[in-house]
């Protein structure tokens, strides 16, 4: 199943085109993940191409774009020329061949200037570091030294970053990092489908790693906004809308920053309005779900658009033609159910009656449940799921073509 979210993220978009007008803003950043996968569909190129052009609208006149690890660098970087005449700087590689290192505009440190030449902030745009930035893995390298060596290879890309910022400490200007990473401390409402972009990744950076010369870190990947650090120096913006039912307790944001000179003077999150509604319905029978389902409906039957409903049977077994009844109910009702679950004490995977949607769920968490369903040890289900980490890193590569 692959569902069609053109609707939210053309109203999200907008009101953030909104957003800026409003508040008068001179940059964006958007640290990466621009789409949800490296072959995004027409329709998501459309908005964001849309998008690109209503900011000339705007007084927004320098943004700045990095890739995430769901995009394909080539994919992000083939409009990169033109855009750049826009003042629009995509950052997708780090510079590291002799081919990219001849060209200078593939620098990551960007200085962004005002419509009268003056230097309005410097930015260290950091793509999403792929295992050739971090460096070639060693011929019998276990898995722990392997982690600790990502792990300082991030944190020495950052130390070069800041060196070559060094430059610009005395303009008295902002000089903000981008990053796409999971930093220690950091919590992500989906920590299956978020966590794993590195071995061991949740001990990757930590806030006090990012060098002290720059004024802000403004990371993606985790789509909870968040501080990552007491002095919120270094924070999350989050997703504009939820990804999946996992983020429906989050309240969806974007960090605006207010700035005299190069000193940090406010930060304030601009909530964004929920135009899609996610919700997980659970019950024992058919029936608490079915009643479930009406009193939510009654709650939310002027939503802007059709709520999408994940539904959990908490029982041994589904009723016979469960899952025909819900649905015919919650169309009745404006809503669109999308899966239903039968959760077992045991185990949620691989019974009988359950009708489980794998699009839904990221392949880790396919991987983990068959291991349960092994009644694997736990030390060897550990080791499997490294192992399983590095060769999923290890295709999404391969078919992006990196």
């Amino acid at each position: 199943m692959h569902l069609d979210r053109r609707e939210e993220s053309r109203a999200a978009l907008d009101w953030l085109l909104g957003a800026l007008q409003e508040y008068d803003v001179d940059v964006l950043l958007v640290s990466g993940d621009v789409f949800d996968t490296g072959s995004p569909p027409s329709y998501a190129e459309e908005q964001y191409y849309r998008f690109l052009a209503g900011l000339a609208g705007t007084s927004c006149r320098q943004i700045v774009i990095t890739a995430g690890n769901h995009d394909s660098p080539a994919h992000l970087e083939a409009p990169r020329r033109l855009l750049e005449a826009l003042n629009i700087h995509v950052r997708v590689r780090v510079v590291g061949n002799e081919k990219a290192a001849s060209r200078q505009d593939d620098s990551l440190l960007i200085p962004l200037h005002d419509t009268d030449g003056e230097l309005l902030s410097v930015v260290a745009a950091s793509p999403f570091l792929r295992d050739r930035d971090l460096g070639p893995g060693l011929a019998g390298e276990h898995t722990a030294d392997r982690q600790q060596r990502i792990r300082e290879r991030i944190k020495a890309h950052y130390r070069e970053l800041g060196q070559a910022m060094e430059t610009y400490r005395e303009a008295d200007v902002p000089l903000i990092a981008m990053g796409h990473l999971y930093a220690r401390g950091a919590e992500a409402s989906d920590p299956e489908r978020q966590k794993n972009i590195y071995l061991g990744d949740e001990k990757n950076m930590a806030a006090s790693d990012f060098p002290e010369v720059f004024s802000y870190v403004a990371l993606g990947h985790i789509h909870r906004a968040q501080a990552v650090d007491k002095k919120g120096r270094v924070r999350y913006s989050g997703s504009l809308i939820p990804l999946s039912f996992r983020e429906t307790i989050d309240d969806k944001s974007v960090t605006l920053t207010t700035w005299e000179g190069g000193k940090l003077i406010e930060t304030q999150l601009l909530p964004v309005p929920l135009f899609r509604r996610l919700k997980t319905l659970r019950g024992k029978t058919g029936e608490e779900l079915l009643g479930k389902l009406q009193a939510f409906a009654e709650r939310h039957e002027k939503d802007p658009l059709r709520p999408w409903l994940e539904m959990i049977l908490e029982g041994d077994r589904a009723e016979a033609r469960l899952r025909l009844r819900l649905q015919e109910e919650a169309s009745k009702l404006n809503m669109e159910l999308l899966q239903l679950r039968l959760q077992h004490k045991r185990t949620a995977w691989m019974q009988e009656d359950t009708e489980l949607v794998l699009e839904q769920l990221h392949p880790r968490e396919v991987f983990e449940e068959r291991c349960r369903s092994a009644q694997l040890p736990e030390d060897e289900m550990k080791k499997l799921q490294q192992t399983f980490d590095e060769l999923l890193e290890w295709m999404q590569q391969s078919e992006e073509g990196i």
